[in-house]
């Protein structure tokens, strides 16, 4: 199987209406803060 990988704009992507993983607004603000002071693993 070929691996690529693909740059896709934003605007392309889709959330799937079947997603039970929802975050509030102040929760994506907590996680984003603990990205930039941990980092990404």
């Amino acid at each position: 199987m070929a691996r690529r990988i693909e740059l896709w704009s934003l605007e392309r992507l889709v959330p799937d209406a079947r997603n039970a993983r929802t975050h509030s607004a102040e929760q994506v603000a907590q996680i984003a803060a603990s990205i930039a002071d941990f980092g990404w693993r």
